[in-house]
């Protein structure tokens, strides 16, 4: 019995072709591309998460220099050091009336060498990678950054402290600032640059209103110029009046 012969289909090279060098470095290119924005995104992303996370901790760090201070019913320093980037809390001591100073936990004077050890003896806190301080400013005009090197904010044994702005950045260029009020002493924390307030007199008014201090004078020339302006016109009609 004779089978019949099979015939075989003819073979397509083309569709058996594999990717070419060039496409395989193309793509591989390609890959690389949108793996290093992904990165660079990602880093970025973690950096400003460090800054706010930094500032959180910064800002709770004031608040403890300040119960501080009221738990031990004595001055509390928070120190920022701008070279190195770090902050600590110091128990201020006091000093007696021959300018020594008393060491807090014993009431006995301190020399020199004992206020180094006393100094030395709390840690600083280290600002997290690639974040630093910008300045503190504790007034519209009036800041301090890294010329002065370091600053030293002092909470009084009251709780109360004059209000200041510490201001973060980080290495991308993000800023944060951690505002601390003069009533409640609280702080906290918020991105950008927070700023004092500064009221010129369009402002002033406006929170005021026209009622504000210093307007009294103004409200009374006001009514009498109105006044010597209604004479005047009472006067020109009298006289019209009378030339009749």
């Amino acid at each position: 019995m004779a089978f019949p012969k099979r015939t075989r289909r003819p073979v397509s090279f083309a569709s058996q072709r594999g990717f070419s060098l060039i496409e395989i470095l193309l793509a591989l290119a390609i890959i690389g591309l949108l793996g290093g924005i992904a990165a660079v995104d990602y880093s970025g992303l973690l950096t400003y998460e460090r800054l706010k996370q930094t500032a959180r901790k910064l800002g709770g760090y004031c608040d403890r220099a300040r119960s501080q201070a009221v738990s031990r019913q004595r001055s509390c320093l928070l120190e920022l050091d701008f070279t190195h980037s770090r902050y600590r809390f110091v128990p201020d001591p006091s000093r007696d009336r021959f300018g020594r100073y008393i060491n807090p936990d014993t009431d006995v004077p301190m020399s020199p060498e004992d206020l180094d050890e006393w100094n030395a003896g709390f840690e600083w806190e280290d600002l997290a990678r690639d974040i630093f301080f910008v300045d503190v400013q504790i007034s519209a005009e009036l800041k301090y950054d890294e010329r002065h090197g370091s600053v030293a904010i002092r909470y009084p044994p009251d709780g109360t402290v004059e209000p200041f702005i510490i201001h973060l950045k980080s290495g991308p260029g993000d800023l944060f600032s951690v505002s601390t009020t003069g009533l409640t002493g609280a702080s906290e924390s918020s991105p950008g640059v927070a700023a004092f307030p500064i009221a010129d007199a369009t402002n002033f008014s406006g929170i005021m209103g026209a009622d504000a201090p210093g307007r009294g004078s103004e409200k009374k020339a006001d009514k009498d110029k109105d006044k010597l302006d209604n004479k005047k016109s009472d006067a020109k009609a009298g006289s019209k009046d009378k030339g009749r």
